[in-house]
């Protein structure tokens, strides 16, 4: 199964693993919904599986990774602006 990774597959499991160090340090509460470094680790996670789905391509996932792309940019876009009001 894991003798020969290649490029999306190592890219894959990596967005994966940001997605679930992130939902853990959640869990933990190493990190909040309230702090922009949560959604930009997610959003990294699901740029690295979409980055993968240009080599090997899945409709479900990349409609489910496009969404959690895009919501993590809003979460971040929202967040950014609080601070800045608060500034």
């Amino acid at each position: 199964m894991f003798h020969h990774i290649d490029p999306a597959d190592a890219m894959g499991i990596a967005g994966f693993l940001l997605y679930a160090g992130a939902d853990l340090a959640l869990a933990l509460r190493r990190l909040h919904s309230d702090q922009i470094r949560f959604y930009l680790i997610s959003g990294a996670g699901a740029a690295l599986i979409l980055a993968s789905l240009a080599i090997d391509f899945n409709m479900g996932a990349f409609l489910t990774e496009s969404f959690a792309l895009a919501m993590c940019l809003v979460a971040v876009a929202v967040r950014a602006r609080m601070r800045g009001r608060a500034a």
